[in-house]
């Protein structure tokens, strides 16, 4: 099915809804397709200006003038289920622009199928701009503004949760709650970008995820928080980074503001405007014998044995941080 150039308007529910329970209707294409005020019969919740089952390519897609009732969607692709056939798996959706507007049960782009990839488009409005409900799904160069969140995952008990996912250069702006916002394991984000969204910037509590680059900026809340294990970051820019749990934190981050660790952080070393504060642990250091003492004193009249002892002490204190040892 090959659709082109069409304009579709005022349907009572779905724009266009692609059925699949014989697992049949593969390989559909719409180019230049523009869906406006799509679900307008209220009392039907859950309309998608576009329905994917079976993998599609949409190019050039509009989907604007939300009406109808709870959770109206722009582009939807639907999961493989037994009794609806193959699902919306491996479809691309690219050159696209999507308005789910103020109402906030409006979804943008609601991917429930794997292998899907979504690029190039903006979406503004909607309480999420991005919904991932399944795993291995790219989203790139996708710009989100002023919806409640920008990208989003949820674990719907699905046949996979939304783990292994790819963000490259996607923006979310201006949103009342988080800009990113996901529970997926072994995801990662390639220069994003988070800025002026009410909640924070990014969060995230999946584990093994990696970020290389991006910038989080001017957010009402933590910049970013990551709180699962062993985060792998490398240049991320921020007014902040919150890392907890039990993550482990490798690369280089580059904060405005603070970095708040109460996990591991792995690193070369730390700066300070440009000059290496702290670096790797100094060896052939071994505890002194005898009493240690951290009380005051005075430098004028100190006795050798007095020094000694808090020299002692000064030395355990720094094996027990790490910082010099055998």
């Amino acid at each position: 099915l090959n659709v082109d150039n069409v304009v579709i308007r005022q349907t009572g529910g779905d724009g266009v809804d692609i059925k699949n329970s014989a697992s049949t209707n593969l390989g559909n294409r719409f180019n230049n397709v523009l869906v406006s005020a799509h679900g307008r019969n209220t009392a039907v919740t859950n309309q998608a200006g576009i329905d994917i089952r079976g993998p599609a390519v949409l190019t050039n897609i509009t989907v604007r003038g939300f009406n109808g009732g709870t959770a109206t969607t722009g582009v939807r692709f639907r999961q493989t289920t037994t009794s609806q056939g193959v699902g919306g798996d491996g479809s691309t959706l690219t050159g696209f622009y999507i308005e789910p507007g103020a109402i906030e049960t409006n979804i943008g782009v609601d991917v429930a199928a794997q292998g899907v990839t979504i690029a190039n488009g903006f979406i503004n409005g909607g309480v999420n701009g991005v919904r991932i409900l399944q795993e291995r799904n790219t989203i790139s160069n996708v710009k989100v503004a002023s919806a409640t969140d920008g990208f989003s995952t949820v674990s719907a008990a699905l046949s996979s949760n939304p783990d292994h996912l790819t963000f490259i250069a996607c923006e979310a702006i201006l949103c009342t709650d988080d800009g990113f916002g996901t529970h997926s394991h072994e995801s990662t984000f390639v220069g994003v970008l988070s800025r002026g969204n009410t909640g924070t910037g990014i969060v995230v509590s999946g584990n093994n995820c990696v970020f290389a680059g991006g910038v989080v900026s001017g957010n009402t809340s933590a910049a970013t928080n990551i709180a699962g294990a062993s985060a792998q970051i490398f240049g991320l820019k921020g007014a902040g980074v919150n890392i907890s749990e039990a993550t482990r934190f490798t690369g280089t981050v580059s904060a405005d503001g603070t970095v708040i660790a109460s996990g591991l952080v792995g690193a070369l070393g730390y700066q300070v405007g440009g000059t290496t504060v702290v670096s790797a642990r100094k060896t052939g250091w071994a505890a002194a014998t005898g009493t240690k003492s951290r009380a005051t004193f005075v430098t004028d009249t100190v006795t050798a044995t007095a020094a000694a002892q808090r020299l002692g002490a000064l030395i355990d204190d720094l094996i027990g941080h790490g910082l010099i040892g055998a």
